[in-house]
């Protein structure tokens, strides 16, 4: 009788551990978002907002890096594995992992004593209103670093929406300058693209200007379309394959203005080529524009993005033909550009 009751509070004490152990998981999801919620509705009031990431965990940390899953495919844990080593090359220890879920995100928290521990939320990307995105400290000006202190940890949070529940949330730790002017009221954002654990968001303020902010896992790039002197109507994501985005800004007629974001491994350039966009191509990555008109001849330019090689395509004008129409169609392929104009047509044989 006595065994059978000490068998019965072992099963009770164990069972007790792990429905304590599965909460306090649940409870840093729950602590975290209820944070991400309540800091968008203070920084929609008052501009910003404060969140001390340590205030919601209940152990002692030095550092923590963020790991962000996609939306298609598992983020394997090799990969999770070679990132950490390499971001933390000051400390000589092989972690291992597992593989991060689709839509899931995985805080991976360094213990005093060089351990990790792991704390699993749903994706802040595609799976919580609002989203958030960390802006990360910067080791030199082209490079930044993902692994942020304890003490880094004290976020400001902004908010690129005016209304609860929608944008993103983004969250500056004390090694960067958050942005010092309150959002417009009447500004507003909209998620041009979602997939694969690629986000880009755009946000119009007032009309007076565009900020183009393009996320993925660990990495983020915001683009400020006044600051960079770049001309705009209503910014769109035309085209995204695995090396560019496409953004058109600014569009008259047949004439138009694109911006073209690198998908390297790092989010930190972009190509605008401050002529007029005559035709783009997703799959050769070949952009052509007008260089110059001169003496009765339109020189264009043919360039490949990832190359950056071009080749000049001279074209006779018709002088009885409107001064902003330089043909009727033309078509792009990998070998050849077909000009139709007035029932003629002429073709060029490619060599970029």
């Amino acid at each position: 009788m006595k065994n059978q009751l000490l068998k019965k509070l072992s099963i009770y004490i164990l069972a007790l551990t792990a429905l304590t152990f599965l909460a306090s998981c649940d409870n840093f999801e729950r602590r975290f978002y209820e944070k991400i919620v309540q800091g968008q509705l203070n920084a929609i009031q008052n501009g910003a907002d404060t969140f001390d990431l340590a205030t919601i965990t209940d152990f002692e940390w030095d550092s923590v890096i963020l790991i962000r899953g996609n939306e298609s495919v598992p983020y394997f844990k090799e990969e999770i594995e070679a990132f950490l080593q390499q971001q933390k090359n000051d400390v000589h220890w092989v972690y291992k992992t597992t593989d991060l879920p689709t839509n899931r995100d995985r805080f991976y928290f360094l213990t005093p004593d060089k351990k990790i521990i792991e704390k699993e939320i749903k994706s802040g990307i595609s799976m919580h209103r609002p989203a958030f995105d960390f802006i990360y400290c910067s080791t030199d000006s082209n490079n930044e670093r993902y692994w942020l202190s304890k003490s880094e940890c004290q976020f400001i949070l902004t908010s690129n929406s005016r209304k609860a529940g929608q944008g993103t949330i983004f969250m500056y730790p004390a090694c960067t300058n958050p942005p010092a002017k309150k959002e417009e009221p009447n500004s507003w954002t909209v998620n041009e693209y979602n997939k694969d654990g690629l986000r880009i968001d755009i946000t119009n303020h007032q009309l007076k200007n565009f900020s183009i902010h393009i996320s993925r896992k660990n990495d983020s790039l915001t683009l400020d379309l006044n600051a960079l002197h770049i001309p705009f109507k209503t910014p769109e994501v035309i085209w995204v394959n695995k090396d560019f985005v496409c953004i058109s800004t600014w569009w008259s007629g047949p004439f138009a203005r694109n911006l073209f974001i690198p998908l390297g491994k790092q989010l930190k350039e972009y190509i605008y080529i401050d002529k007029d966009i005559e035709w783009t191509d997703s799959i050769t990555n070949n952009v052509m524009y007008v260089d110059t008109v001169l003496n009765g001849q339109v020189k264009m330019i043919l360039e490949n993005l990832k190359s950056r090689k071009k080749q000049l395509i001279n074209y006779p004008l018709n002088p009885e033909r409107p001064p902003d129409t330089y043909y009727d169609s033309l078509r792009l392929t990998k070998k050849q550009l077909t000009i139709w104009s007035d029932g003629k047509t002429r073709s060029f044989m490619l060599n970029i």
